[in-house]
């Protein structure tokens, strides 16, 4: 089996898009010393998703998650992560939430990383 690894970086995280068979691909975050099992998707989807998130700036708000106004991205299965994005100044933020809805970890993404995710994404 030939399995594909993108690492996206983000000050001290990585998110790790790890494709194996049949287009599958499992998601993990390492931030800090912690490990995260996020869960997984097709990889088409999660690409596809990611990427919406990462450039378009009118997605429909579903609330506010620490007083930023957030749109929903990518729910992953098995582990049931979701993805929600908010943008604040020219800073998007990336919020992941386990299925119970607590959210465990924040991504936040300049535009110089935006983009060197939108270019490894491609």
């Amino acid at each position: 089996m030939v399995e594909n690894t993108i690492q996206l970086n983000a000050e001290d995280s990585v998110l790790s898009l790890n494709t194996g068979e049949n287009n599958w691909c499992e998601v993990k975050l390492q931030s800090g010393n912690q490990s995260y099992q996020l869960g997984a998707e097709d990889k088409t989807k999660i690409i596809e998703r990611l990427q919406e998130g990462l450039c378009k700036n009118d997605l429909e708000s579903i609330g506010e998650l620490d007083g930023v106004s957030v749109a929903w991205v990518l729910s992953l299965a098995e582990k049931h992560t979701s993805i929600y994005v908010g943008i604040s100044g020219d800073t998007r933020h990336f919020f992941l939430q386990n299925e119970a809805g607590d959210t465990f970890a924040k991504l936040n993404l300049t535009p110089d990383t935006c983009k060197n995710w939108l270019k490894l994404l491609s």
